[in-house]
């Protein structure tokens, strides 16, 4: 995994982008991953899901984490998990 420096980071990611992606980081398991729904973050930190659900996407696009898409044994959909793959 690649770290950068706090003022690298600010540079790569629009506001929105690394707001979500201290979000992610703070809710974060000792393997950096998360599990938390678009709609709870989005309600928790006042951000709109659309905003949440295109940061992700943008977090992915510049390999800041990777979505890993979660299905359970009898095939429902369950929350994705987001990895940290680079950042600080």
């Amino acid at each position: 995994m690649e770290y950068l420096k706090l003022d690298e980071l600010c540079k790569n990611l629009t506001g929105n982008e690394l707001k979500l992606y201290f979000i992610l980081r703070k809710n974060c398991n000792a393997n950096l991953e998360c599990k938390r729904s678009i709609r709870s973050i989005a309600r928790e930190y006042g951000l709109s899901a659309r905003t949440v659900n295109l940061c992700i996407d943008n977090l992915v696009a510049k390999k800041y984490i990777q979505k890993i898409k979660r299905i359970s044994s009898d095939g429902l959909n369950l929350t994705n998990l987001y990895k940290i793959i680079g950042g600080f």
